[in-house]
This record gives C-alpha cells, sequence and structure tokens, in this order.
C-alpha cells in the first residue's frame, strides 16, 4: 500500500475540491462525458454507479509515473488550506480522460486539464495540522506538499509500528459527523446557508434573524465552519451578547494584576474580536441585537467593512498593540484581516430587543431570514417518522406517536399565527414524554413551551380559536391570564 499526498492549497484546487470530493458527481454526468465507453464499464465494476468522488492530476513526468504507479486501495490524503490536511479517503480506480477532466474542472493557463483522473471512496474528513503530520512523519518541519508525492516508506513504517496501521493513524483525526439534528437544520436552510456564504467570500459580514428555535446559532456554526474550512481559516469564536456588553467585553481590556511583590500593576488583556482576528476565526455574536453593537465595536466598527481594513493596514496594527498590547507582523495582520468576518443571529420576537440596528450597521451585514415557510411544514409532515427519530422521540406506539402528531398539528395552526422554529416544535414534542396520559402530554407541552411566546401577544386571540378546536380548555384559560392585560383594553 502506498500513502499519496495530494496537494489542493492552490485556488484551483479549492474549487476542485468543491466539485468532486465535498460534492460527489452523478452516475449520469460520467456516462455522458467519458470518452470510452469501455472504461465506463471497467468504472462501473471497480466503484459501481455513482455517485463518484474522484481527482486529477495535470500531465507531467512526475505526475504520470505517479499516476501509473497508483493502485486500487492506495490511500489518498488531501492537503489543504489553513496548512493542514483535511480529508483522506482509499483509490478505487483510474482512467485517463481529457475530455471528462474537462467537463469536470476545466482547463489551466495553459490550456492544460488534469486527465490523470483516479476515482475515490468517500473521502473522510480529518484535521491534522501540517506541524502535527511532519513530526509524526520525522519529515522537516520546513516540509510542506507540493503537487502529488508518495509518503517514504519509511515513514509509513513507523506510523503502523506506533499506532497498528495507517488507517488508525487517520481516524484518530476524523471530524466527527455532525448530530443528526444539526443535519436535518442544515439541509432545511441550505439555501441560505449558500447564499450567506457567496456574501462572506464577497467580504460580507452575515445576521442571521427569525423567530426562537429556528437554528439560527446552528446555522452560524455551520457557515462559520464552511467560510473558514474554504479559506483556510480555524473555526469560529461564539460569544452570546448581553445587555452589558461593551468594548472591554468584546474587543480588549486593562485589568488589575500584581506581581510576586505584591505591587499593583495594569495588564492589557485582547478578547473576543481580538482573539478571533489574529486567531484567524470567525467571530460569531449571538443575539447581537443585545446591545448597542456599534459602541461596543468601537474603532473596529469601522473596519467591518472589508475594503477599509487594507487601506489603513497601519493603523490596525496600531490599535491593537495599543489596546491589547499584541504585536503582530504586517503580512500576519493582511492575511487576518482578509480572512475575518463577523455572523450574528438576531431573535425578532426579542422581548429584550433593547436597541434598533443603525442604518451604519445594516449596511455592513447582508440580512438572511430563516424562516418556518409552509415549505418547511410540509417536509417534516412528509418526513414525520424521519423528524421524531432525529430528534429523540421514543414513538413506540400508537398513542405516543398520536400525541406527537397531535403537537405538530398544533404547532402548525399557531405558526400560521405567530412563526415560531422547528426547535420549538423539537422541544414541545420531547417535553410530552414526561407524561403518561394523552390529554394531559398534549395540553401540558403546549402550555409549558408554546403559551410564553403568546404572553401579551396580540395574536393570543386567534391561537385561543385554536386551542378551543383541539379542546384544550385549561391551555385555553392559562392563555386568557397571561393576556389579562389585554384584555383590561378590550
Amino acid at each position: 500500500m502506498t500513502v499519496w499526498i495530494v496537494a489542493a492549497a492552490g485556488p484551483s484546487p479549492t474549487e476542485h475540491l468543491e466539485r468532486t470530493i465535498k460534492n460527489p458527481v452523478p452516475f449520469e454526468e460520467i456516462e455522458q462525458n467519458i470518452s470510452n465507453k469501455d472504461e465506463l464499464q471497467k468504472l462501473v465494476e471497480a466503484a459501481g454507479k455513482g455517485p463518484y468522488y474522484l481527482w486529477g492530476a495535470l500531465p507531467g513526468k512526475n505526475n504520470e509515473s505517479y499516476w501509473l504507479r497508483m493502485s486500487r486501495g492506495d490511500i489518498a490524503l488531501f492537503y489543504v488550506k489553513g496548512k493542514k490536511f483535511g480529508y483522506w479517503t482509499k483509490i478505487l480506480h483510474k482512467l485517463r480522460d481529457k475530455r471528462l477532466a474537462k467537463f469536470l474542472w476545466g482547463t489551466d493557463s495553459y490550456g492544460q486539464t488534469w486527465e490523470l483522473i483516479y476515482f475515490l471512496d468517500k473521502p473522510k474528513e480529518i484535521n491534522l495540522t501540517l506541524q502535527e503530520f511532519n513530526l509524526e512523519h520525522c519529515y522537516s518541519l520546513n516540509f510542506k506538499p507540493q503537487g502529488l508525492t508518495p509518503i517514504r516508506d519509511e515513514a509509513i513504517q513507523r506510523i503502523e509500528l506506533k499506532y497498528g496501521s495507517y488507517e488508525r493513524f487517520l481516524k484518530r483525526y476524523e471530524i466527527r459527523s455532525k448530530p443528526a439534528y444539526v443535519q436535518l437544520v442544515e439541509s432545511l436552510y441550505s439555501r441560505e446557508i449558500n447564499i450567506a456564504f457567496r456574501e462572506m467570500l464577497r467580504g460580507r459580514n452575515i445576521i442571521f434573524y427569525g423567530p426562537p428555535g429556528s437554528g439560527k446559532t446552528i446555522l452560524a456554526k455551520i457557515l462559520a465552519e464552511k467560510y473558514s474550512s474554504y479559506v483556510g481559516g480555524n473555526g469560529y469564536l461564539l460569544y452570546t451578547v448581553h445587555s452589558g456588553t461593551d468594548f472591554f467585553d468584546l474587543v480588549a481590556r486593562i485589568t488589575p494584576q500584581t506581581n510576586d511583590e505584591g505591587v499593583l500593576y495594569y495588564k492589557k488583556e485582547p478578547r473576543y474580536l481580538i482573539h478571533a482576528l489574529i486567531g484567524k476565526k470567525v467571530l460569531i455574536l449571538d443575539e447581537i441585537n443585545r446591545t448597542q453593537i456599534d459602541t461596543a465595536l468601537g474603532i473596529f466598527f469601522t473596519y467591518l467593512e472589508k475594503e477599509h481594513r487594507i487601506q489603513d493596514l497601519e493603523t490596525i496594527m496600531h490599535i491593537i498593540q495599543e489596546e491589547s498590547g499584541i504585536t503582530i507582523q504586517k503580512d500576519e495582520l493582511k492575511d487576518a484581516l482578509e480572512f475575518f468576518r463577523i455572523i450574528g443571529t438576531l431573535n425578532i420576537y426579542d422581548k429584550t430587543f433593547l436597541f434598533k440596528l443603525g442604518d451604519a450597521l445594516r449596511r455592513r451585514f447582508r440580512f438572511i431570514e430563516i424562516t418556518t415557510t409552509k415549505d418547511v411544514i410540509k417536509y417534516l409532515s412528509q418526513n414525520f417518522n424521519e423528524f421524531l427519530q432525529v430528534i429523540g422521540y421514543n414513538a413506540s406506539n400508537e398513542i405516543k406517536y398520536g400525541i406527537a402528531w397531535a403537537l405538530f398539528s398544533i404547532f402548525s395552526e399557531i405558526n400560521n399565527i405567530k412563526e415560531l422554529g422547528i426547535g420549538i416544535l423539537k422541544d414541545l414534542i420531547l417535553f410530552s414524554e414526561n407524561f403518561e396520559k394523552p390529554e394531559e402530554a398534549i395540553e401540558n407541552s403546549v402550555i409549558s413551551i408554546i403559551l410564553p411566546f403568546f404572553e401579551n401577544d396580540i395574536g393570543f386571540r386567534e391561537v385561543s380559536k385554536v386551542l378551543e378546536r383541539h379542546e384544550l380548555y385549561r391551555a385555553q384559560n392559562v392563555l386568557e391570564r397571561l393576556n389579562y392585560a389585554f384584555k383590561a383594553f378590550e
């Protein structure tokens, strides 16, 4: 077995990763564009009818000799942006096809295409830094992958001796799959994620806004990871904004310290924004509207616009030094500023909506609505059993299933009056497991999970009608009491 290093950190390889490693290619596309139909039959025998993960190399002396050496079962280890290895997989089949390569990846500036193609097993995402790789393989710390190269046999043997097998070594660095509920939210709002991602690549910051429970924070994390992985960052840093959040919480502060002799002195301390900036991390500001965010960001508010950052590089270096005591090299800061983005979340019903977002702040963000549309409700209705499994609800009999479906029906009707996120539906159904009798389970769940959103709410009359239709009279009485102030003015 040979382990191949595939360097995929440049602009074109990064695009290719998105095209044929992160997203498999359907059989039909291969069938329509492959040059030799006999090769198609060999491919089907080796890797089935897809969809296919695949990669290609440009023709050249080294690449061709290495490609010819490749065998089924060899490991391919992808070096990506961020000075790390991001994927590993096994080789299933190879073929040389200029036409297919042009269809998949186009051509380079010299008109060449990546025609030395190899088909792969489903890639597994890993986070193996170049430094860790070099240390484990006893490579020079200055080693940096270029092109397609095999790992030295003695290095592989060393790894196998230490870990039992090379695969076992790689599994240590595999990124665990996302929880099922996170995957569901991501699939429901994939369009919004893609729009936000493209805007971030254009230099914009993002605010996800929507009702409670719609998955805004989950989506912010997904988006931050997607952007960071694509551009070569180090993930994200999350800060939950509160009414007291200010410059000293977000940017930098001075704290009193005492030395060994008991003498008081003051130390400059970087906070979330500076840590995220110099660490090449996306800064997530959860509940961004809960404070006067432009004031809290201070001078950095201006630099939310990417254009100002590069123009004022020297100024920013000085500010970081003055405010936090951190000295950063010019090239390093320029790279960090190119990367830096903020993702905010905003709850449209938040009762602690203390501060309106000014026009200047609105201009510095792209607002993406996360809403529980009729299409979302329809999807959940058509895939209700799967939804129950995803949220961990035990619908072991008809009674329990009936409780869950009744709660879903109530949620759907109320959602037409005041929109709530699917996280509220999840909580609603799971809360019902605290009760044995169906009537108690349904009514208590509605009272505890749904009704608090309608305290002193102008839509409570319409909700009351929904409760009456479902014969939830105790819940109806609770709702009336929650809205006593509104009733007093009628």
